[in-house]
């Protein structure tokens, strides 16, 4: 069995799967006071820890060291750290939950699947900012993120048209928390919207997503904590004060006016992305939409298409995404 553990900042998605990819069991815990505390819940949860014979972690940023899944010892956790800073919401809490289990479960092997390995191919163009050469040698550039949720899409994608993966032209939505698009070209992504951190493209719950660089430095110059702000006190969580979906649905519903215009803007910043994806792939198989948002209530898809009515001209396809299946999915070779 692989037990998969995908840590956040307050939960614990896991998964436990056989070597056939079945699913056993599959939940979330919440967890308070430690991360440790909730890998502590997970294994009462499944029970008899003897059944465990690998264990999958997410790691949401692997930097330019890691391109693929990877056995976890401590030179591994020693170069997730490094990215620590380029992803604050997720990479630290992905190391307590990768130590934790490591201590209760030290005789299998653990297996890092990384968030931006998916993107590693992605073409230099896509990959660059202007800026000169030398920050790209260094290794800052468009990583990607969402790339074990993209990539699953693509499968599931792929056995729903019944076409072979790399037949396929797709643009790919994963709209949860945080929020992602890429554009698949013969099953490979050629662009996608977050960057060098998980900060950079679409309006997310708490995260503004593009944003002038030039304001970034005018409000920093007047005292505001600028990692604080683009990570806690944009998006949603900043315009309207909360980073509940449903109620700003609601508050949508009831002509709330600034609930009003905040999901108008996050409606067009999705719109403007699929505009420019479509335009690069020029045909598209499908158009993917997945996250919580995304397969939540369909008034968000309605007023996709009720805003944008040209996104009717493609093959839309909603699909929960699989994380934990998809970690599973990498980590049963190492068994």
């Amino acid at each position: 069995m692989i037990l998969v553990l995908n840590v956040g900042s307050t939960s614990i998605k896991f998964g436990l799967y056989d070597r056939n990819e079945r699913e056993v069991n599959r939940g979330v815990l919440s967890w308070n006071g430690s991360v440790a505390t909730g890998v502590k819940h997970v294994l009462r949860e499944i029970g008899n820890p003897d059944i465990i014979e690998a264990v999958g972690h997410r790691v949401v940023h692997g930097g330019n060291e890691y391109s693929a899944p990877v056995v976890i010892d401590a030179d591994v956790i020693k170069n997730i750290t490094t990215c620590n800073a380029l992803a604050p919401l997720h990479n630290p809490y992905n190391i307590e939950g990768i130590n934790a289990a490591r201590l209760w479960l030290s005789a299998i092997p653990h297996i890092a699947v990384f968030d931006t390995a998916f993107f590693s191919v992605l073409p230099k163009r896509a990959q660059m900012y202007a800026i000169p050469f030398d920050y790209f040698e260094d290794g800052i550039r468009r990583y990607g993120f969402h790339g074990i949720s993209h990539e699953y899409l693509i499968q599931e994608t792929a056995r729903l048209l019944q076409k072979k993966e790399n037949d396929i032209n797709l643009i790919t939505c994963h709209l949860g928390g945080g929020a992602s698009i890429t554009a698949i070209k013969k099953g490979k992504p050629i662009d996608t919207s977050m960057g060098f951190t998980p900060m950079e493209g679409l309006m997310m719950m708490s995260r503004c997503g593009d944003i002038d660089p030039g304001l970034l430095v005018y409000l920093q110059k007047k005292g505001v904590d600028i990692e604080h702000f683009i990570s806690h006190e944009s998006g949603f969580a900043g315009m309207l004060k909360t980073q509940d979906f449903l109620e700003v649905i609601e508050k949508v519903k009831k002509n709330h006016p600034k609930a009003r215009l905040a999901f108008d803007l996050f409606l067009y910043k999705l719109a403007k992305y699929i505009g420019a994806y479509s335009a690069i792939l020029e045909t598209v198989d499908a158009l993917v939409i997945s996250g919580g948002i995304g397969t939540g209530d369909p008034f968000t898809l309605a007023s996709l298409e009720k805003s944008y009515p040209w996104i009717k001209k493609f093959h839309i396809l909603t699909i929960e995404t699989n994380e934990e299946k998809a970690i599973a999915r990498k980590a049963i070779p190492f068994l």
